[in-house]
């Protein structure tokens, strides 16, 4: 049986005083923003925080985040309060030991039924739930901590019933009722030391093959990347290379569009990425996995008009969300591309991306993967019977897909042949312009999917224009093609030195276009 630590001891002795410690009264500190398990709480931002200290000892402070939660109906929001202790530093030595008292945080568990639903660290967890049993705690010992250099509280969260029972197995909370979550205060002091990673894509340009993204910063003062064939063993040891320069790699010192190279070899590849603080110390290592395909070949830029996702979370954009679209919102520039070996089966390149409306929205229940790259398939080898396969387009209910598809697909899916499907259900394709139907309560051609449990939606429709038709051009008529020539990556960042490879907005003079740069 392990011993326990030092620090686990500390932590035992200051829970143990805490209700006899005397405080000063709370005063306002920062607003926060939470970052919770997206299969059970919903993010928030604008969080009020006070925080106070104990008045005989200054190292253990308290911040009470206000108004936390009551999220779902019959839920009132509550306060949370995080212990901190400035005197025991873990995981590292610049971070600060904290811990949440098991706290009443809600009602009602997922299913509706009235039942108390409460709230702490996983060590307290432990410690509390299965006493006879120390080595359990100890292995979340340093798993919650506050991260003071960027403000950021790291809580490993426990949810569960009054006696300990952990809640929420059902087929879409599998034991996801615990796991790292995270509140980010917001003070001038703190760093915001997170890149941001979007507009992914897969180009070409003289026999050389990249993977473009758009980078933001944030803090940082740097950022490498590379992206290399299959999983790697070791992250780490690549993330070395690229510091000490023994393996080549993509640098950014300013927010703006990247074009890494790769073999283009169609499979799995990993891009890895190493960041670095504003004193040029390396901060953290990360990667993602990226799947290629040569032969899809980007055609260009078109247009698309969103009939899933508006229809889908319409309810939740308008009652919760709070952001208000108007209906051309719905329609936006894509990527298309389109398949070598079978000509009229396309994809839209991240229907969801920094470009649709829904970039910068939290939804309640649902989460968008920024991170990866995602197509929506259409099928219209049959100018007549387009139909749209099982997609996965960047968008989760927890760890699972929402798939989107169309019923004309799950007819055949299902064994019919495309003679048996009602031809209401078909797609069209002519003259450069894929389209679906709004439908109706009865007749829904469009449908989304979590798992094997499907909804229909009507009442918008599907379009997509490929790239060459005349409303997919974004170029503007006022003014003369003169001037200086201004690039600008897809997130309209200025970009002062484009590389080979980039996708980019070309400004000169009143002309606006897309192009990708050679």
């Amino acid at each position: 049986m392990k011993k326990i630590s030092a620090i686990a001891f500390l932590l035992v002795l200051f829970q143990s005083v805490s209700a006899f410690a005397a405080w000063t009264e709370w005063e306002e500190y920062c607003d926060a923003t939470f970052e919770p398990h997206y299969w059970y709480k919903q993010p928030q931002t604008g969080l009020k925080v006070d925080r106070r200290e104990d008045t005989a000892n200054p190292d253990r402070v308290q911040f009470r985040i206000n108004g936390m939660f009551g999220d779902s109906e019959g839920n009132a929001p509550v306060d949370l309060i995080i212990n901190a202790h400035f005197g025991v530093h873990a995981p590292t030595a610049d971070d600060v030991a904290i811990w949440i008292d098991d706290t009443f945080v809600e009602s009602f568990d997922v299913y509706g039924e009235e039942k108390s639903i409460y709230l702490c660290d996983a060590q307290t967890y432990y410690e509390t739930f299965f006493p006879n049993n120390p080595e359990y705690a100890l292995e979340y010992e340093s798993s919650s901590y506050f991260r003071q250099e960027t403000g950021t509280f790291h809580i490993y969260s426990y949810y569960h019933y009054d006696d300990g029972n952990v809640p929420f197995l059902d087929a879409f909370y599998q034991d996801q009722a615990q796991g790292p979550e995270t509140i980010k205060l917001h003070r001038p002091e703190f760093k915001n030391y997170t890149p941001e990673f979007g507009g992914s894509s897969f180009s070409e340009a003289d026999g050389t093959h990249y993977y473009n993204l758009d980078v933001k910063l944030n803090d940082l003062s740097a950022i490498k990347m590379t992206v290399c064939e299959g999983t790697p063993s070791s992250i780490r040891s690549i993330a070395e290379g690229m510091n000490n320069g023994t393996l080549d790699c993509v640098t950014l010192t300013e927010d703006g569009s990247a074009a890494l190279p790769f073999s283009g070899k169609k499979g799995t590849y990993t891009m890895v990425y190493l960041t670095y603080k504003a004193a040029g110390a390396t901060y953290q290592m990360g990667s993602q996995t990226l799947s290629y395909d040569p032969d899809w070949k980007t055609l260009g830029t078109g247009t698309f008009t969103d009939g899933f996702i508006s229809k889908f979370l319409e309810a939740d954009i308008k009652n919760n969300v709070g952001a208000v679209l108007k209906e051309e919102d719905y329609t936006y520039a894509v990527e298309i591309q389109e398949s070598q070996s079978q000509p009229g089966l396309y994809r839209v390149l991240n229907p969801y991306g920094s470009t649709s409306p829904y970039w910068n929205l939290n939804f309640t229940n649902v989460r968008l993967d920024k991170t990866a790259v995602h197509y929506l398939t259409i099928d219209a080898t049959d100018p007549e019977r387009v139909f749209i396969s099982d997609s996965e387009c960047g968008f989760y209910y927890g760890a699972y897909p929402i798939v989107h598809f169309t019923q004309a697909y799950d007819y055949l899916a299902d064994g019919f042949s495309a003679d048996a499907v009602p031809a209401e259900l078909w797609g069209k394709l002519k003259d450069g312009v894929i389209s679906f139907d709004a439908g109706s309560e009865d007749c829904g051609l469009l449908c989304v999917k979590i798992l094997t449990s499907p909804a229909e939606l009507y009442g918008r429709a599907l379009v997509v224009t490929l790239p060459g038709a005349a409303s997919a051009e974004l170029v503007s008529a006022d003014g003369q093609e003169d001037g200086a020539i201004e690039y600008y990556n897809l997130q309209g960042l200025k970009i002062k030195e484009p590389v080979r490879g980039q996708l980019l907005i070309v400004k000169q003079g009143g002309s606006v276009k897309k192009v990708l740069y050679k």
